[in-house]
């Protein structure tokens, strides 16, 4: 008996301890990132092509969830390489050990890149890919060459790996998983969170953003694709994305995949623009609809209050039937991006609805080990 309870309290401690960490994986180009991404994801190898841009997909290893950002590695695509570094947890660096003639240009953007003030902290696993190919340079060569202890002071590893086998790969995360367990437990006072900002375009994302992060109004234009921000406020630590919406029908994919690893969705709607409302309904019931996010929480910001017919936020719960969408938390509240009033009002429920889910998750986790101690206590009887 008290084995089957100690079994069923690791499996519940298990599924509250799951930990979401952000890595990003670059490296120059043909090094073999994308076939290291798959890899993880899916345990088999895909047919890949050049990355042009980026791909970013979700895997669950061990307790940690990973979004994991793939991002081109060409002379062109490098120069993005800054906008994926914002409040991650580790860069995963992959080169092409049998490429002695670039990895002087490996070693460049890889100390180039960890100039940057955003990686402070942040752990460096570098995957030295090809090994089944001859010539390919060892660890020790590899680590040397591109002279790892000038590039970053903090927590590094070398790992040898066959990207299209898996031979080492999942060493080398065991090695990435145990380094970030061991920061979360470190920073555990301080929870941290993504929300995903979304909305119609002009509803005023970017503006919100930049008014949170930095408190003052930023000229904006409409953002294509997304931008990913990170800020601290009270108690969490965020990671905000604001996803573009210039073409709906082209983002909602990218909506939906980048939102089932959010906490929480902002919803933002330009509460003046009554001749669109209904499109905003629209799109918000079928983020909605998607199963995934059935535990985050939504705050739905009604902007632009300070402007002539704006609605209510009665009217904005109405015409947006939240009461039929809502199997999640909701608050819907007005707000003027641009000044900030109303806006730090909804980050105050959203951080205290979040709270309180931690606090549920804790209290259940130690009624769990109460119960479970109390039962196999020596001479103790429980009903």
């Amino acid at each position: 008996m008290g084995n089957l309870l100690s079994s069923l309290f690791d499996r519940l401690r298990s599924s509250f301890d799951k930990r979401k960490s952000s890595i990003t994986i670059i490296g120059l180009d043909a090094a073999g990132k994308t076939t290291l991404l798959y890899r993880m994801k899916l345990g088999e190898v895909i047919l890949t092509m050049p990355t042009i841009g980026y791909n970013v997909e979700t895997f669950q290893y061990k307790n940690i969830k990973f979004t994991a950002w793939d991002i081109g590695g060409n002379k062109h695509t490098r120069r993005w390489w800054q906008q994926y570094i914002d409040n991650i947890d580790a860069v995963i660096f992959v080169v092409d050990a049998t490429d002695h003639e670039r990895v002087d240009e490996a070693k460049q953007a890889l100390h180039l890149i960890f100039e940057a003030e955003e990686l402070s902290n942040t752990k460096l696993l570098v995957y030295a890919n090809k090994q089944d190919q001859p010539g390919a340079m060892s660890a020790e060569e590899l680590q040397e060459k591109l002279e790892l202890s000038e590039a970053t002071k903090n927590p590094t590893r070398v790992q040898t790996c066959i990207a299209t086998t898996g031979e080492g790969v999942y060493a080398g995360l065991d090695w990435l998983s145990k380094a970030l367990c061991d920061k979360f437990r470190l920073v555990s006072g301080m929870r941290k969170t993504r929300i995903g900002i979304v909305g119609l375009d002009f509803a005023g994302k970017t503006t919100l953003l930049y008014k949170i992060k930095q408190g003052d109004v930023v000229t904006t234009i409409p953002t294509i694709g997304f931008q990913i921000k990170s800020f601290e406020y009270k108690n969490i630590r965020c990671s905000a994305w604001d996803i573009g919406s210039d073409n709906p029908r082209c983002f909602r994919v990218m909506w939906h995949r980048l939102l089932m690893d959010c906490d929480a969705v902002v919803f933002v709607v330009d509460a003046t623009d009554r001749d669109r409302i209904e499109h905003a309904k629209h799109e918000l019931h079928l983020i909605l609809a998607n199963e995934e996010l059935g535990h985050q929480k939504l705050l739905v910001l009604a902007n632009k209050q300070d402007l002539p017919s704006a609605m209510s936020i009665e009217e904005v719960q109405e015409r947006l039937e939240l009461s039929e969408a809502m199997t999640i938390s909701t608050h819907v509240q007005p707000c003027v991006a641009a000044t900030g009033q109303g806006v730090y009002e909804g980050l105050d429920w959203l951080g205290g609805t979040m709270a309180d889910t931690l606090g549920l998750q804790r209290s259940v986790l130690a009624a769990t080990y109460n119960q479970a101690e109390a039962r196999q206590a020596p001479g103790r009887i429980t009903p």
